[in-house]
């Protein structure tokens, strides 16, 4: 732990959860799980680069919900151990003491005590979080990461000088590092959404994936699958993509379910060149942020990459996304003949080989749960295990934590090496956490506040993401800020003011504001009802009356 800065203590605690998982009793289990969890929720909130009235209150409301569990995890777990000095920490005090040439003696040699202090200034300052917000703006105008980055660059930069004139150096370092990037992104569009010239700024819609196009890295199909024959994973391959290609081909919809053609409809399409397909070693995804920013997502099929595709399930309380992972990209050379092909020609068809993971049954995620969605791969007797996937369709990379209490399994598939499972790998992970904590943006995906995010959670009311305080005797939060479960959007005060019920004491109040109206311009008062024109045949001084009720709410 020796020179960490804040970003480490970031990364480490996206990850903490399943590593904590199981190591302690069942119930202190639980507090730490539902601690690290709002922890991580309130950072990604606190973090955001784009506020809204809604995201506020949301991180006002994480907020309480993290002091809630903040104080049982100091009244509880906390008093159920006891902890001291870490060794090095004892050897450093000891080193102070000795240093001291005032102390006669040392005092306590021995681990002192430790216990969790909630008393410090940095839990107290969590608290001014949403307003210095509203009146600064986002914190990332002000934190400090942004030095801390510059400070990187120019420590990287003055490794590379001979200690001599380090300022001209260091500032000929920075000019070449400027011209390279500048040129890099003149020469990869897709990564800065600029032209190809990229010298006018000018901004044009960027492809929606992109892989290299060299030929160096190329596979030899034919034989891959025949030196693999008994491996689950390649089992119907190419009846699987050639029914892929022609799905796309025909322009039907992706329902998550590849259509069957007849044999005829497979000879129409001609595979070509399969004895050196190429298989790029990049895939880089490109999509826009919460925030309305371009980037992208560069991945390493083969290598545990995983990737997310939107859901077509449209049944209630369906999760959201769908989640595979990337064994290989092929480029396949195809030409489509016979009487349905709308294009002769030869083209190159670029397509992912995946295998889909399923989300856990009988398994409740959410930020209510204060639990991570977990998901894992389908059984290898399932014909859907394998499949092809259009790399269009992907939305971005997602990073799956193994759960490590749950072990490892040979049941989803024989034991042993196949192409399904990373190298050197004979068995498989039970279950996997999806990291929804893994960047701002992902985190505004799963919690349904990015724009054009709302789609993706028709059945999901973005206020049930702060949680449900649990109502903890002393804990110092009412019963009102323990429930927390409201959409602030329904709410208008105005409406809230005409459905309240009226005390007597308004009533009355009223009233003799009304008499002293009256008392005040009682010529004025007499003129209007002489004056009020009455169907009904009743005076003024009674429709003023019913007209007085009838604001108030009453009906006789």
């Amino acid at each position: 732990m020796k020179h960490r800065v804040a970003r480490h203590f970031e990364d480490m605690l996206q990850c903490s959860i399943p590593a904590f998982e199981g190591l302690f009793p069942a119930e202190h289990d639980d507090i730490i799980r539902v601690l690290l969890f709002r922890l991580a929720e309130w950072h990604a909130l606190a973090k955001l680069r784009l506020h809204t009235d809604g995201s506020l209150q949301l991180l006002d409301h994480a907020l309480k919900a993290l002091a809630a569990q903040l104080r049982k995890f100091e009244r509880i777990t906390c008093n159920a151990f006891q902890t001291r000095e870490l060794p090095s920490e004892t050897a450093a005090r000891r080193r102070r003491q000795e240093m001291n040439v005032t102390s006669s003696r040392i005092q306590d040699p021995g681990a002192r005590p430790k216990t969790f202090n909630l008393l410090t200034y940095k839990f107290h300052a969590l608290g001014d979080y949403v307003n210095t917000i509203k009146m600064f703006g986002t914190t990332d105008s002000y934190t400090t990461q942004i030095g801390e980055s510059a400070h990187r660059l120019i420590k990287k930069f003055y490794g590379s000088t001979n200690k001599k004139d380090i300022a001209k150096q260091l500032a000929r370092q920075e000019r070449r590092h400027t011209h390279t990037r500048r040129q890099h992104q003149a020469e990869n569009p897709l990564e800065v959404g600029l032209d190809k010239n990229g010298l006018d700024g000018s901004l044009q819609e960027p492809p929606r994936h992109a892989t290299a196009q060299s030929t160096v890295n190329t596979t030899n199909l034919v034989k891959l699958l025949s030196d693999n024959q008994d491996d689950p994973a390649v089992k119907d391959f190419v009846f699987k993509l050639r029914d892929h290609l022609l799905t796309r081909l025909h322009g039907y919809e992706y329902d998550g379910d590849e259509r069957h053609f007849s044999d005829a409809e497979h000879n129409d399409l001609e595979l070509e060149n399969l004895n050196r397909i190429p298989v790029p070693k990049r895939l880089r995804v490109a999509y826009t942020t919460y925030d309305i920013r371009r980037d992208q997502d560069s991945m390493s099929p083969g290598n545990g990459c995983a990737v997310i595709t939107l859901s077509r399930e449209d049944t209630s309380g369906a999760h959201p996304f769908w989640y595979a992972r990337v064994l290989r990209i092929f480029q396949i050379p195809i030409r489509h003949v016979g009487p349905n092909s709308k294009d002769q020609s030869l083209r190159t068809m670029e397509v992912l080989w995946v295998r889909w993971l399923g989300v856990e049954p009988d398994y409740h995620w959410g930020f209510k749960e204060a639990r991570l969605p977990k998901v894992g791969f389908i059984p290898d007797s399932d014909e859907n295990a394998f499949g092809f996937l259009d790399p269009s369709l992907v939305i971005r990379g997602c990073h799956l934590i193994p759960v490590f209490a749950g072990g490892c399994t040979d049941t989803l598939m024989k034991p042993g090496p196949s192409l399904g499972r990373l190298a050197g790998e004979t068995d498989d992970w039970s279950s996997f956490y999806v990291n929804i904590f893994a960047d701002r943006d992902m985190f505004a995906r799963f919690a349904g506040i990015g724009i054009g995010h709302e789609a993706q959670f028709n059945n999901m009311k973005p206020a049930d993401m702060a949680g449900a305080l649990t109502e903890n005797e002393g804990d110092g939060v009412s019963s009102e800020e323990d429930t927390m479960d409201y959409d602030s959007s329904d709410f208008d005060a105005d409406d809230a003011a005409k459905s309240r019920p009226v005390t007597e004491v308004e009533v009355e109040v009223e009233d003799q504001d009304q008499d002293t109206d009256e008392n005040e311009n009682p010529s004025d008062s007499q003129s209007n009802n002489e004056n009020c024109d009455n169907d009904d045949g009743r005076d003024g001084d009674e429709d003023s009356d019913e007209d007085s009720d009838e604001d108030l709410g009453f009906s006789f």
